[in-house]
């Protein structure tokens, strides 16, 4: 019995290793290229095609896995922002280093490219909600422009996310290099007005529902 159980954790570790694998190579495939196939998924992950599609039937059903990858690992970095404590700046500056290394922001390249499910929406209305606080806290401290909002801020990480090059490395670098651009553009107090009005969240749903 405890060499069945070894056996079947074993392989619920390959499992997990293996859709980790896979989410992760297919948010790198399909931000360089939307129109990238399934294929192109299963030969970067390393895994075999057919064992791609019995875990994910279709790319629409994998790209939600990934969006929604992305978009709950934001959820937590908001949430962790929101319980830290000391220098206000610093909680901000930290979570949108964090922001920007979930990919939340850099799957708004995806919009548009997939039909998304509800549930997708709805944890986009939720990390939505999260950020503003994060957003209104900042304010509040006297930290952050008091005319950015919490959907600026995936727009702004879009930007910085669709910065893609064969050297990922020197992608990262450059994309903290601008970051830091554009935290100081951020932090109160602010210099001028900017010009234009803020997205709201059903901007930002519009560009995923826009196939």
């Amino acid at each position: 019995m405890a060499d069945k159980a070894a056996v079947r954790r074993g392989r619920y570790e390959q499992a997990r290793r293996n859709d980790y694998a896979v989410i992760a190579a297919a948010r790198e495939v399909f931000i360089e290229n939307p129109e990238a196939k399934m294929a192109d998924v299963a030969h970067r992950a390393g895994v075999g095609q057919a064992s791609l599609y019995r875990r994910y039937r279709t790319k629409n059903e994998l790209l939600n896995l990934v969006c929604a990858d992305g978009l709950n690992a934001a959820a937590a970095d908001a949430e962790s922002a929101l319980r830290a404590s000391g220098d206000p700046w610093e909680v901000f500056g930290a979570f949108m280093v964090r922001f920007l290394q979930s990919g939340a922001g850099a799957q708004l390249i995806l919009a548009g490219s997939f039909v998304p499910d509800e549930s997708l929406i709805a944890l986009g209305g939720r990390v939505s909600r999260l950020v503003q606080q994060v957003v209104d806290r900042a304010i509040a401290a006297g930290v952050l422009r008091s005319d950015i909002t919490g959907s600026d801020l995936p727009l702004l990480a879009a930007q910085l996310g669709s910065m893609r090059s064969a050297n990922k490395l020197r992608d990262r670098e450059l994309q903290r290099r601008y970051l830091g651009v554009i935290l100081d553009g951020l932090r109160a107090p602010a210099h001028s007005q900017l010009p234009g009005r803020a997205p709201d969240q059903e901007e930002i749903e519009k560009r995923w529902r826009s196939t």
